[in-house]
C-alpha cells in the first residue's frame, strides 16, 4: 500500500508541475526523433547524486556547445525495427537498411572522437566516450560494398566483377550483330532513328511495321502511335538469353553480398545497439543543455 501511495503522490506531483508540457518543450531542442522520444519519456530521478551528476553533465554540454558547437546527432533514426529484423537469422537487410547502420557507425565514430578530444575538465563528457565503441572495420566493409545511394558497387566482389566482365562481352557481341543487321540495304529504309534499344531487358531494333518478310524476329512491343515495332532478330535470341542468365547471376551475387554484410552487422548488433543508445542519451541531454542556454 505504501508503494502505491508513493506512486500516486509522484504522479500527482508530475501533473501539478506540468512536467509533460515542460518535457515537450525541451524535446523540441533534440536533434533527432529518438532523442526527442528519450526526453519525453524522462521521469524524475530519486537519487540526489544522480541528479547532481546530470546537472553537471548539462553544464559541460552548455559550455562545449558555446565554444565548439553542438554534437552532430541529427542523423539518428529509430533503430529498433532493424535490430528486430536481425533477430530472424534468415533475414537479409536491404541496401538502404544497411546504409542506416553505416550512418550510425559514422556518427558514433565522429562523436567518440570529439568527446575523446575534449579537455580533462569535461570529465563527465569524456566518460560518455567510453560508452561508444567505434566499429570502423564494419563501416569500411559497408562503404566498400555500397555507394552513398545504396547501390552495390560493381567491384563489391570478385564474383561480381567477373559477371560484369562477361556481361559486357556478350552485350558487345549483340550490338555488333544488330549494327551489322541494320546495314542491310533492304532493312535500311525501315530502320527507325536510335534503332538499338532494350525491351524487357532484351536488345531489340526499332523498325517500321512493314519489316515482315525482310527479317525473322520476335516482336516485343509496339510504339504508342503504332508507327514502330520493337523486334528481336532470331540470330541474337541466344545471346540475349545469355545476358538474361548473367543478370540472374548478378542478382544472386548481390543477394549473397548483402547476406554477408547483414551477417557482419548481426554479429555486431549488441555493440551497435549500445552505441545507438549512448548517442540517443547524449542527444537527450544535449536537448536539455540547448533548452537551458
Amino acid at each position: 500500500m505504501h508503494d502505491e501511495t508513493l506512486y500516486n503522490i509522484v504522479s500527482e506531483s508530475i501533473m501539478s508541475l506540468e512536467l509533460p508540457s515542460v518535457l515537450e518543450e525541451v524535446a523540441a531542442y533534440a536533434s533527432s526523433s529518438p532523442g526527442k522520444s528519450e526526453v519525453e519519456s524522462s521521469r524524475p530521478e530519486e537519487d540526489l547524486a544522480t541528479v547532481r551528476s546530470y546537472l553537471d553533465l548539462v553544464t559541460e554540454l552548455k559550455e562545449v556547445i558555446r565554444l565548439d558547437g553542438e554534437l552532430e546527432l541529427g542523423g539518428l533514426i529509430p533503430l529498433e525495427p532493424l535490430i528486430s529484423k536481425l533477430e530472424n537469422p534468415s533475414a537479409i537487410l536491404e541496401a538502404e537498411e544497411i546504409l542506416v547502420f553505416s550512418d550510425l557507425l559514422y556518427t558514433a565514430t565522429i562523436i567518440h572522437r570529439r568527446l575523446e578530444a575534449l579537455d580533462d575538465r569535461y570529465e563527465l563528457l569524456k566518460e560518455q566516450a567510453q560508452r561508444i565503441t567505434p566499429l570502423n572495420q564494419l563501416r569500411s566493409l559497408i562503404t566498400r560494398v555500397l555507394d552513398e545511394n545504396g547501390t552495390v558497387r560493381p567491384d563489391a566482389s570478385s564474383g561480381l566483377i567477373n559477371i560484369h566482365h562477361r556481361t559486357r562481352g556478350v552485350r558487345d557481341r549483340i550490338r555488333k550483330r544488330l549494327e551489322s543487321t541494320v546495314q542491310d540495304e533492304d532493312l535500311a529504309r525501315i530502320v527507325q532513328e536510335d534503332y538499338i534499344t532494350l525491351r524487357n531487358d532484351r536488345y531489340v531494333i526499332l523498325l517500321r511495321p512493314e519489316f515482315k518478310g525482310l527479317l525473322q524476329g520476335i516482336v516485343h512491343d509496339h510504339s504508342r502511335s503504332g508507327a514502330s515495332v520493337y523486334v528481336e532478330p532470331l540470330h541474337v535470341v541466344e545471346l540475349n538469353n545469355q545476358v538474361a542468365s548473367l543478370i540472374d547471376e548478378e542478382r544472386e551475387e548481390i543477394r549473397r553480398i548483402l547476406q554477408e554484410v547483414t551477417q557482419e552487422i548481426r554479429s555486431a548488433a549488441p555493440v551497435i545497439l549500445d552505441d545507438y543508445e549512448a548517442l540517443v542519451w547524449l542527444d537527450a541531454f544535449q536537448a536539455r543543455a540547448r533548452y537551458a542556454i
